[in-house]
């Protein structure tokens, strides 16, 4: 029982020194500072990309009710006014597809 608390105080007071040298605080200083630069820059590149999504949506949205009452003419069709105001406002759960060629030699949905 004896050596075993001594070789605890051993090792304590070997970490108390090795906590106390001027290299190890300057590593572990570096090393908090990366990992907060990483959370940070990984939270606004988060946040940074969902807006933009949002406001793409919205965009695609809007273009479609304007399309929508261009199309119609001289139709009446004051009866979708809030269906698409509320699209517009409510952001909704739906995805319109990329501009771009579609993966895959997937088809691309067409709105006109």
């Amino acid at each position: 029982m004896i050596f075993g608390s001594r070789s605890l105080k051993r090792q304590s007071a070997a970490a108390r020194r090795i906590m106390a040298t001027t290299s190890f605080r300057i590593v572990t200083l570096f090393t908090s500072l990366f990992i907060l630069g990483g959370t940070a820059m990984t939270v606004t590149s988060g946040l940074y990309s969902q807006s933009t999504l949002r406001q793409q949506i919205r965009q695609a949205v809007e273009n479609e009710g304007y399309e929508t009452f261009a199309d119609a003419g001289t139709a009446d069709v004051r009866h979708l006014l809030p269906v698409v105001q509320g699209l517009i406002e409510h952001e909704p759960g739906l995805s319109f597809p990329p501009s771009g060629p579609a993966p895959y030699g997937e088809p691309t949905a067409s709105f006109s």
